[in-house]
């Protein structure tokens, strides 16, 4: 057997059993008469579990999607997991982090700036002739409007404020303020992000060694264990908390879950 199954398996169970809690929990609360925060919550936190269950069913030897297939994908795992940390960023970011409204408001603005923008440029770049384009850029400047009055977009410096209305960019913060901002202690996330992008963006670190290296080939290596481990134990911890953090928003969730997996809930994740 090789060295690094038995921290694979423990990762590859522990994940199983953290995307069945959320995907239980995410199930539960449909429909359900909320606020603005809570709602975007639930929409975030159900992209998370879709992409979660999309990791489970990469992962050989799996007990949710068993396969008589096993295929080693560590850059498609890699690319899921890092999915995963920027959409719990974002569920962070506007749902859960308790600020006050007026900067709740300049966060969803900027975040409906940069989808209003980001749809035209889209149909620009494909050349689509519709009569509703110039539409966009109207929506963009009574958005850009609202923004001018928010007290809070007020206090950022003339240079960022013109910045931020080009729309270009959805946060105002960047994912080591998020994660810093998120209270869970010293990250190691610029590292892992990095580690993660360069196998979702085919940079020479995810196929230079591979022979030597032995990977990149879908066949089970140390390597291969290695990297697949490390990324599925890496956001074990998003899962945990963006659950418990959905419950706090709607209590009666907690009701569905079994004993098993109220213990999963309330104990910190313990790493192989």
């Amino acid at each position: 057997m090789n060295e690094n199954r038995p921290a694979y398996e423990y990762a590859r169970n522990a994940c199983e059993n953290y995307v069945q809690l959320a995907t239980t929990v995410s199930g539960s609360i449909h429909h359900q008469p909320v606020d603005d925060r809570a709602f975007w919550a639930s929409v975030l936190f159900a992209k998370l579990c879709v992409t979660s269950v999309s990791l489970v069913q990469l992962l050989p030897g799996n007990c949710i999607f068993p396969s008589a297939f096993n295929n080693w994908d560590t850059p498609s795992v890699a690319t899921l997991a890092r999915n995963i940390i920027e959409n719990y960023h974002a569920y962070f970011y506007l749902c859960i982090e308790q600020i006050p409204d007026t900067e709740w408001q300049c966060r969803l603005q900027l975040f409906n700036l940069h989808d209003c923008l980001t749809r035209k440029k889209i149909l620009t770049d494909f050349q689509v002739i519709r009569e509703d384009l110039p539409k966009f850029e109207q929506q963009a400047d009574e958005l850009r409007a609202v923004l001018r009055q928010n007290n809070f977009f007020l206090t950022f410096s003339e240079n960022e404020q013109k910045r931020l209305l080009k729309g270009e960019h959805a946060f105002y913060l960047n994912r080591e303020a998020i994660e810093q901002r998120m209270g869970t202690g010293e990250s190691d996330l610029k590292a892992m992000y990095r580690l993660l992008s360069v196998q979702t963006h085919t940079l020479p670190m995810s196929f230079y060694r591979t022979i030597e290296q032995r990977r990149g080939t879908g066949v089970e290596t140390e390597t291969e264990l290695h990297y697949i481990s490390m990324a599925v134990e890496y956001i074990i911890p998003y899962l945990q908390l963006a659950t418990r953090q959905i419950i706090a928003l709607y209590p009666a969730a907690r009701s569905v879950l079994n004993q098993e997996q109220l213990v999963l809930l309330d104990e910190p994740f313990a790493h192989y």
